[in-house]
Order: C-alpha cells, then sequence, then structure tokens
C-alpha cells in the first residue's frame, strides 16, 4: 500500500465477508498507545459528525453522563454483509476499501486482555461482564445505492448514514459516502474494540442502566464540497512514498482535494513529452521529476479514498525555472530584487520574480503546450494556472519589453490581461476551469465566468462599503473570496492556513473558510478551502509532521458544523482539545504516520504529548535553510514512518 505494492481485489458475488478474508494479520504488528477517553464516544470523532444522537426504544436520549454498558466488538471478527439492493456493494472498489479498513484495524497484536474477560465492580455502578455479552456487535449491513467505480468529482455526494443497533448499517448513496462513513465506524470501533473493564460509558452505544438498547445513529455530510490540502513540490521534491503517506492522512480526516503546485521558480520536476528539456533542465536533477506513469499511479492512488488531484502550473510569476529550456519565453530580470533588503540578499527570493516575457510569441505557446499536456494527465474539470505575486518591474524594466508595451498602448496590467486572456481561452478549450491565487483578481483581471479564486492574505484591513456599509473591516483574502463569490466567479479559501507558517493548531481552528464579509452569508460559490504546504523549508522529512496535527483542525472547519465565521480560543468547545489529541494517537497508532520529522535509527514515539500539539516549531522544525535537498534515502529513513 505504502511503497508501491500493489493490493488486487477480485470482485465477489458472495453475500458476506469478514476482515479474516481480507487481510493477513500475522506475524503482527505491535499495537502501541491506545488512550482511554472517558467514557463519551463522541471525544473519538474526528472531524466531528453533523448530527449524531444516541436513541432508545426508537427516541433520541437527551442528557450527556448516561450509564451505559458499551457495546462489544472485536472488529477482525466483524463480518460485513452486502444489501442485496446494492448491486454494485461486492465490486473490487468496495473491497479494496474494506481491505484498507481491516488492515489498519486488524495488522497489529490483539492479545491484550478484552473487555469479555474482565468483571465489574457493582460497588463502583458497573455491571457484570456477562450482562455485556449480551450486546455484541457482529454484523453490518453496507447499502450502496450508486455505482461503486465513480471517479471523485467537485458535485460527488459523500453522506453517509450509520446505525449501530440490533439492525447495524452503513448506507450511502455513492461510494465516496461509503468511504467517508467506513472512516467513521473506524474511529468508533476502534475505540470501544478490546474494553479491559466494563465500566459504564456516559455517552455510547450499548446497553442502559435500566436495561435498554441504547443505538448509535449518524446522518453526516460535509459543509463544504472542496476541502483540501495544497503540496508544493517545486522547492523541495517530495518522493512519491511521502506524497502516498500525505493521502493517507488526508482520507483519514476527510479531506478530499489535493492541490499539487508541481513547478515553481526553483524547480520544473514534471515530465512532458512534448517539452521534455523542460524537467531535464530544469529539475533538481536525475530522479528528482515525476513521470507520467508517477502522475498516474498517485491519480489512481488518491481516487481509491475519493481524493481529487487538482494540477497546478504557476505563471507567468514563478517561471525561472522555464529558463534553462525556453530561455525565449521569459524574462531575465535577475536585476529586479525584493524591497525587504534581507530578502534581497536572498538568491531564492531573488531567483522568483523572473516572470514570463509577455513580448514573445513564445512564451504563450510554451504555456499552451503545457497545460495541453497537463490536461489530457489529469481528469480533474479544475486546473490552477497560479497567477500570484507578479512584479511588474520583470517587464518595465526591460528595454525590449517595455518597448513591446509602448507599441501596444497597454500597461503592466493590460499586459498581463492579455496574456491571462489568451490562457483563459486555452483553458476553456481543453474543457477546464480556471483556478487563480487572488493576486490577479486583486489587481482587476476579469476572468472568465465560473473562474475560481484562491484567496490566502491573512493580513491587511479592507472595509467593504458598497456591501456592508455597516460591517467590520476584513482581511485581504476574505474580502477577495466575498467580492469573487458576489461576481460570476467563486473562491476556494487558504487565508490564515498556511502550514509553513509558524502558526499553531490552535490558530488553524479559530480561522475559517466562511469568515469576515462572508460568515452568515448563504453562498454557494464559497465551495470550500485548502491548507497550504509550501516547502521553502520542508522536504520528505518534516512535510507530514508540518501537515499533522494543524491540517486536522482545518478539516473538521470544512467538514463539521462548527460556528461559522473565526473562533476565539475562549469559544472554542473545551472538549476540541482532548479529541485532537485522541486524533493523534490513533493517527499515528492505526495510520502509522508520524507527527515528528523522519530521523534514522529508529521509529518516533507514538506517546502523543499536548505539549506537542502546542508547539509545532518545537515538535516538527523547518528545515535550517531553504537551499537542503537531500536525497531520498535507500531505506532507513523513509522506513520509519511510511514503510
Amino acid at each position: 500500500l505504502m511503497v508501491g505494492t500493489e493490493v488486487f481485489v477480485r470482485a465477489t458475488t458472495d453475500e458476506r465477508i469478514s476482515c479474516s478474508q481480507l487481510v493477513d494479520v500475522s506475524p503482527p504488528l505491535p499495537r502501541g498507545v491506545n488512550r482511554r477517553a472517558a467514557g463519551d464516544l463522541r471525544q473519538y470523532l474526528w472531524p466531528a459528525p453533523r448530527h449524531i444522537e444516541l436513541h432508545a426504544d426508537g427516541q433520541p436520549i437527551a442528557g450527556t453522563n448516561l450509564q451505559i454498558n458499551p457495546l462489544r466488538v472485536d472488529p477482525c471478527q466483524l463480518t460485513f454483509n452486502f444489501s442485496p439492493s446494492g448491486a454494485n456493494v461486492g465490486s473490487p472498489d468496495v473491497l479494496w476499501t474494506l481491505w484498507h479498513w481491516c488492515w489498519r484495524l486488524c495488522s497489529f497484536d490483539t492479545s491484550e486482555e478484552t473487555a469479555d474477560e474482565a468483571t465489574c465492580d457493582a460497588s463502583k455502578g458497573s455491571c457484570e461482564a456477562s450482562d455485556v455479552e449480551t450486546r455484541r456487535l457482529e454484523v453490518i449491513t453496507l447499502e450502496l445505492g450508486g455505482a461503486s467505480d465513480e471517479k471523485p468529482h467537485l458535485d460527488m455526494d459523500e453522506s453517509y448514514q450509520l446505525t449501530l443497533d440490533g439492525k447495524s448499517s452503513l448506507r450511502a448513496s455513492s461510494i465516496h459516502g461509503l468511504r467517508r462513513g467506513m472512516e467513521t465506524l473506524l474511529q468508533v470501533l476502534d475505540a470501544l474494540r478490546d474494553q479491559s473493564d466494563a465500566q459504564r460509558w456516559h455517552w455510547t452505544p450499548g446497553i442502559s442502566a435500566d436495561g435498554k438498547v441504547v443505538s448509535l445513529q449518524i446522518d453526516d455530510h460535509p459543509r463544504f464540497k472542496w476541502r483540501g490540502l495544497m503540496l508544493d513540490t517545486a522547492r523541495h521534491f517530495i518522493p512519491m512514498q511521502v506524497m502516498k503517506s500525505l493521502l493517507l492522512g488526508m482520507a483519514s480526516t476527510k479531506l478530499n482535494v489535493l492541490h499539487w503546485h508541481l513547478t515553481d521558480a526553483m524547480s520544473f520536476p514534471l515530465d512532458l513529452e512534448s517539452l521534455p528539456k523542460l524537467a531535464e533542465l530544469g529539475s533538481f536533477g536525475p530522479n528528482k521529476s515525476y513521470s507520467k506513469g508517477m502522475v498516474q499511479e498517485l491519480i489512481a492512488f488518491a481516487a481509491n479514498f475519493s481524493i481529487r488531484v487538482v494540477p497546478e502550473i504557476d505563471m507567468p510569476a514563478h517561471t525561472a525555472s522555464w529558463i534553462f529550456a525556453e530561455p525565449n519565453a521569459v524574462s531575465n530580470c535577475t536585476h529586479v530584487l525584493p524591497d525587504d533588503p534581507n530578502e534581497a540578499k536572498n538568491v531564492f527570493k531573488a531567483r522568483d520574480k523572473l516572470a514570463l516575457d509577455i513580448s514573445s510569441k513564445r512564451s504563450v505557446q510554451v504555456a499552451k503546450t503545457i497545460l495541453q499536456e497537463v490536461a489530457g494527465l489529469f481528469p480533474d474539470e479544475f486546473l490552477h494556472i497560479g497567477g500570484d505575486e507578479v512584479d511588474y518591474r520583470c517587464w518595465t524594466t526591460m528595454p525590449h519589453i517595455r518597448k513591446w508595451m509602448q507599441k501596444q498602448g497597454l500597461g503592466p496590467v493590460q499586459a498581463l490581461q492579455r496574456f491571462f486572456d489568451e490562457i483563459f481561452a486555452e483553458v476553456k478549450r481543453l474543457g477546464k476551469r480556471p483556478v487563480l491565487w487572488e493576486d490577479s483578481f486583486d489587481q482587476g483581471i476579469r476572468l472568465p465566468a465560473g473562474a475560481v479564486v484562491q484567496p490566502w492574505k491573512c493580513w491587511g484591513s479592507v472595509t467593504l462599503e458598497k456591501y456592508q456599509p455597516k460591517g467590520p473591516p476584513s482581511m485581504l483574502g476574505h474580502a477577495s473570496a466575498f467580492l469573487a463569490t458576489k461576481s460570476s466567479n467563486s473562491a476556494v479559501q487558504s487565508s490564515c492556513w498556511y502550514l509553513d507558517w509558524p502558526s499553531q493548531w490552535t490558530d488553524f481552528y479559530e480561522h475559517a473558510a466562511d469568515e469576515g464579509p462572508l460568515q452568515n452569508q448563504s453562498n454557494r460559490r464559497l465551495l470550500g478551502g485548502e491548507a497550504a504546504l509550501w516547502t521553502e523549508r520542508m522536504d520528505f522529512t518534516n512535510v507530514l509532521c508540518r501537515a499533522w496535527p494543524r491540517g486536522f483542525a482545518v478539516a473538521e472547519r470544512l467538514w463539521s458544523d462548527t460556528k461559522p465565521g473565526a473562533i476565539a480560543s475562549e469559544q472554542r468547545d473545551p472538549q476540541v482539545d482532548r479529541r485532537l489529541e485522541l486524533q493523534s494517537e490513533r493517527f499515528q497508532r492505526l495510520h502509522r504516520l508520524n507527527l515528528r520529522p523522519l530521523r534514522p535509527g529508529g521509529t518516533a514515539p507514538l506517546e502523543v504529548l499536548q505539549s506537542d500539539l502546542k508547539n509545532v516549531d518545537r515538535t516538527c522544525p523547518l528545515l535550517e535553510s531553504q537551499a537542503i535537498q537531500r536525497d531520498e534515502p535507500p531505506g532507513k529513513v523513509l522506513s520509519d514512518s511510511v514503510q
């Protein structure tokens, strides 16, 4: 699963299947730590389901301090029944999902004492183990309403209904909803398995103190349809194994878009049949680029988790890596330096200023050729074309470009508009919808209907007097998202969710996609949001621990029914801290992904401490220099977290 091993799963006509038929549990892997919450099942669920209730006698149970003997379950002995009405439920896609579910829950030592072997102390308000024996979960019926081989897309149905009672079932209208429901089921059963005593829980399915059957009812669906993570593989090359690990982490927390920032000033790591010299000369070197086969493999792997892959080819700025293969397409404005004196001394920041030569026909030809091949390689309907941080000095200080602009009667913004008009037309011809960073939109570039603006600026103060004359000032990113959705465009919010910043998970949780002027607005054009992994000072050793657990906070804000808009620390539900701690522990134990940097000579500890979660720069420091470019090691370092 992790390092390229293929798993072949055949369709089955059997009406039921169990984990013991899908997973070889010997030799078992060590279990690790599994800390228990104080008897409330909801503390184990991340992201929190939209609607969750306990029922008895067909009615919801009120209260949170109940006395319930929890449901007993051994996930490895659990049988999945295929509903006769779900014709596709025994397909390879469904069985692969079940196999991955079983692999996480059953491929480790289960030799601990189980709850059924324990006895209860009546003086402490608990029950005999024999009473608990009467409520055991053994069978779950899977009901799938749609096609099992549907590929992920923007409007996919990710809703599901999970019921744990006498007739336990997981129902979904699509394979995507089934996968989201299986992730919740994994969290529920991991919490309930292997009870070491028969202590009564406060909130869980099982048997109440007065002998009533208490069932669990979850009716869940995402708040936003676009819940993403952006990964920059141009500043540092990220091996495929690590990218797959990132996808596993995304699936565990119900994120559904990998925004792949493929190219930038530092490197062009994408092999193209039409322009092979771009990667040959523009990547960091041999084995530092992604072949067509690798891209297809990653897209297929992501689809197994209902995750879309949206490619980004950044232009017209951040194109210094193109100049080695296409010198006539790039303005070699190396004299243009950042305004900040400290950044001006940074050769990497200076290189960032190079942009495509808008006076050259070759620049548009190259850009269109790249987009044509990328559009054929990536099936998603969206194509990100960058548009950020264009420094007009790269055009106005170059004599031949300045002369061309004067002849055409164009200022810098008009020249940028002309360039993008050609790119927009090509994207439309290719059957795609363009996505751009907010910079071009903020400068007044006219976008085609249906284009998506991605704000990212978590600063500034803007008053939107035309729309909200009495409203408070907004940060630049939130104002851009609001204005984009008021036009014929859509927005995907990344403001305040940059994972290369030293912000803690609490900072990420405080912000929202619908913050500022977007709060309490019924706006379908706000598609959702993304956390961003810019890798100037990240590589394969620390990219995962920079993503998690802070990415968990973004995932919950995009999925769950949390309070709209910003949430101050004092307004945050106090249970969120405990829930994040349990999610982080499970993330390492079941998904086998580390929250610390990869290091040779041993695995990272599974123990998760609040101090680790609240200081990312201590727990997972950035690289000392942007210049570090390590080769993928031959085994040990990657094996700690990946293999």
